[in-house]
């Protein structure tokens, strides 16, 4: 963000500040959207609705009630040891034996092997959950003296990461401000009163309530997981302190809590583990966290004290750093369609103005606006997990993990052709910091060097998370689909450092573990048996099957990725025909009878459209595989594939798990199918969104970022397609777009790209270069020539 902007930020604050010689400005307070952000006139009816902010490490989610509120305090770190890292099973000793079951018909006994031996090193219950993702704690905050709240309103602003909660009458305002500091990491909070009364609040760190259990036997105590929970209020601060009943080498031991309570004027008392603040005009909270992997001695409240000691008591001397970081973040991209004014509408308002049938575009824009905020506060040193870095639940939805199979990389998608790498640089640092593990999966599952990525992972990458009907141990894609992100980040950036020192080992280590898993009939042709397709088998099938379409194309894939690196000298140019004697022996894809590209490859296996995922299009989700090109039977099929897909979810208003409208989108896109994307997008921005603009994984229900990062990912394909040799204009826009305008929008090369369009047609292009890579600009049958110096742009009229 740009000084002038955050000057212009600061002065609307200043507009409603206390100040007893000019009038409030009642309606800038209750009625005025930010520029970019949203307005709601209701608090949460439930922590799902809460508003968010983050820092990437450190969240906030406050769920914005007037007299009592709580902030609920999370880290993107927090995971509750609960369960311990297993052994892999060995099946490598097994392996002839399941090929010899599956290929015979018999895919349930096949499947009960890996059971077996999951049993021989202490997995009894046959499925193991991954660790859970819990907040850290809540800080509760009570207003002794209520007043009236005749008025409310709850903001978020996108440019700064604040949440705002005014209410009160036209004579007596309280406003409410809350961030998390990028420069200093902590949590802010800020009390006021906009019409110079007197502040007199209670505040006090406690744990989440308990969930609510359907069955007794159900019932969730956490007592079996805390040994030790410590929570107290001494002098100005309140400390919240938990220590871990089960550990191991490696594991969280504990975590500290500390929030700083600073009263300008009035007074401040301990009451018991709570702290009174009474007649202040103002009232700033700072809120740390410290996860502890050692036992430490003595309490560490007093280091995280010192920390808040040591930055002061000013809210606005906080923000100001911390704004410039964050606004820059946001501002890098901007989407716009049409004339689009959303600043006097409530959220509430917005949602209920579109439907599926009459999509308001301005909630289009709002939606990518919003998901773009909500992956920048959850990126840090891991990419957001199923619900960022947030949670009000010790329990939640599939533990809260990162889910490999399809949600991670959907929350991913977004990072490198909406112009926030740092969100796949954090999957990618997440990735190599799990080496080890993924080294000692590929060993102890099949006896093999190189690595295998887990569907699963929480603080580790150990592969246990299986069952004989989730056989996740028979997904091989995941190691070849992290591979692809490491190589399309050299794509988009040409960084050669970065290809030599991180893309290209990791590469050859999936390579070398998958190259070797393969099987090879009598005939020659190499097979992956047994191969599973997340998270659906054959229709009337067991799960456990052969050549599951996504292991093939994603071996595909790699091959042919490690080929263009031979052939442009990263490579030893011996192993060529090594690489393309693998990929010209692997299967064809295929089409079934109702001409729908087939899950399988495999004679005798059926599609099964009534479900969530669509692995089977993995080819075309960031690109086009080259089987595909020029081959009008395989873009037909695939079209009627997504159509099978889309059929089941018309009737649900979209469907379970919104990242698979994400993966439809984004093959429908690099199809160029306009109309199909479309659809998947209309889903996408009707169905799954709070009234705080959070998205959800089924509609309206459960509290989930998956399509925070896969929406704008599919409105980015559907705008502009690259490759390193050219840039494809609009290749997927929809008749409802006919005007609009996107700033920052990544290109592969090494492009950032500006663009106007009219009627369905670019107008203006602005293009600028990290590289001296040349390219072309493609409009439909146009086709423009560009090479521009490293550092420079060009504007370029297509009128």
């Amino acid at each position: 963000m740009n000084a002038k902007r955050f000057m212009a930020i600061l002065v609307g604050a200043a507009l409603v500040s206390c100040n007893s010689e000019k009038q409030l400005d009642i309606a800038y307070v209750f009625d005025q959207n930010p520029q970019h952000g949203f307005i709601s006139d209701k608090p949460a009816s439930k922590w799902e609705e809460s508003a968010i902010s983050g820092n990437g490490t450190l969240g906030i989610l406050i769920p914005g009630n007037p007299h009592k509120d709580r902030m609920v305090i999370s880290h993107e770190k927090l995971f509750m040891p609960e369960y311990p890292p297993y052994d892999a099973p060995n099946l490598g000793s097994r392996l002839a034996e399941i090929r010899e079951l599956v290929l015979e018909g018999r895919e349930q006994e096949a499947s009960m092997i890996a059971v077996e031996e999951g049993v021989k090193i202490g997995i009894e219950d046959e499925f193991i959950w991954t660790n859970p993702h819990i907040p850290a704690c809540q800080l509760e905050l009570e207003n002794l003296n209520p007043i009236k709240d005749d008025l409310y309103s709850r903001k978020v602003n996108y440019e700064t990461g604040e949440i705002t909660v005014n209410y009160g009458t036209k004579n007596e305002v309280i406003s409410r401000r809350a961030f998390v500091s990028r420069t200093d990491s902590v949590a802010v909070l800020h009390i006021q009163s906009l019409t110079a009364g007197k502040l007199n609040y209670k505040f006090n760190l406690n744990q989440l309530p308990l969930p609510e259990a359907e069955e007794e036997e159900d019932a969730f105590d956490p007592t079996e997981f805390v040994s030790k929970l410590d929570i107290k209020a001494q002098s100005d601060c309140l400390s919240y302190e938990t220590t871990f009943e089960r550990e191991w080498e490696g594991s969280l031991k504990s975590y500290t809590v500390v929030s700083k309570i600073m009263p300008r004027n009035g007074s401040l008392k301990v009451d018991g583990n709570s702290i009174q603040v009474k007649n202040a005009d103002e009232i700033l909270v700072l809120s740390t966290v410290k996860l502890n992997y050692k036992k430490e001695e003595g309490s560490q409240s007093i280091k995280l004290k010192k920390k808040l000691d040591a930055l002061g008591s000013s809210y606005d001397t906080l923000l100001e750093p911390h704004a410039q970081i964050h606004g820059e973040l946001f501002n890098r991209f901007s989407f716009q369609l049409g004339e689009t004014d959303r600043r006097n509408i409530t959220s509430e308002a917005l949602l209920s103005s579109s439907t599926f049938q009459a999509t308001n575009s301005e909630l289009v824009v709002q939606t990518v606006e919003a998901s773009r905020y909500n992956v920048i506060c959850s990126t840090g040193e891991t990419p957001p997990a199923l619900q960022g870095i947030w949670g009000g639940t010790w329990r939640p939805a599939w533990s809260g993990d990162f889910t490999l199979n399809g949600n991670v990389p959907s929350v991913i998608a977004s990072g490198l052709n909406t112009n926030l790498r740092e969100l796949t640089d954090s999957y990618l640092q997440m990735m190599d910091d799990m080496l080890a593990d993924f080294e000692k999966n590929a060993k102890g599952l099949y006896g093999l060097d190189g690595i295998y990525v887990p569907s699963r992972a929480s603080e580790f990458g150990s592969v246990y998370h299986y069952s004989e009907y989730f056989p996740h141990i028979y997904w091989y894609a995941g190691t070849a689909w992290a591979a692809h992100f490491h190589y399309d980040k050299w794509l988009y950036t040409m960084d050669e450092d970065y290809l030599k020192e991180q893309a290209l080992p990791f590469m050859l280590k999936a390579y070398e573990f998958l190259s070797q898993i393969l099987y090879r009939s009598a005939d020659g042709q190499y097979m992956f048996v047994p191969s599973y397709s997340p998270e659906v088998g054959p229709l009337d099938k067991h799960p456990v099957a052969i050549n599951a379409t996504m292991d093939v194309a994603s071996m595909k894939q790699l091959l042919r990725n490690l080929i263009t690196l031979a052939n442009q000298g990263y490579i030893s140019i011996q192993k060529i025909a090594e690489y393309q004697g693998i990929l010209d022996n692997l299967p064809d894809y295929a089409v079934d009878d109702k001409g729908e590209l087939k899950e399988w490859i495999w004679a005798s296996y059926d599609n099964n459209n009534e479900h969530r995922h669509a692995s089977h299009l993995y080819p075309l989700y960031d690109g086009v595989d080259e089987d595909f090109k020029n081959n009008p039977e395989l873009v037909d099929a695939a079209k009627n594939a997504i159509e099978a897909r889309m059929e089941y979810r018309r009737g649900r208003e979209g469907g379970e798990m919104a990242f698979g409208l994400v993966q439809l989108g984004m093959a429908a896109s690099h199809l160029k199918d306009a109309e199909l994307a479309y659809e998947c997008i209309r889903w996408l921005v009707n169905s799954y969104w709070t009234p705080s603009f959070v998205s959800y994984h089924d509609p309206q229900e459960i509290f989930n970022l998956d399509i925070s990062g896969g929406m704008p990912a599919v409105v980015s394909y559907m705008l502009l397609q690259s490759t390193t040799e050219e840039i494809v204009l609009l290749p997927a826009l929809p008749k409802e777009w006919p005007n609009g305008k996107v700033k920052g929008l990544p290109a592969r090369g090494g492009f950032i790209v500006d663009m106007e369009w009219q009627n369905g047609k670019p107008t203006h292009l602005n293009i600028s270069s990290k590289t001296e890579h040349t390219t072309k600009i493609r409009f439909g049958d146009q086709v423009w020539d560009v090479q521009i110096k490293k550092g420079e742009s060009r504007a370029l009229s297509l009128n």
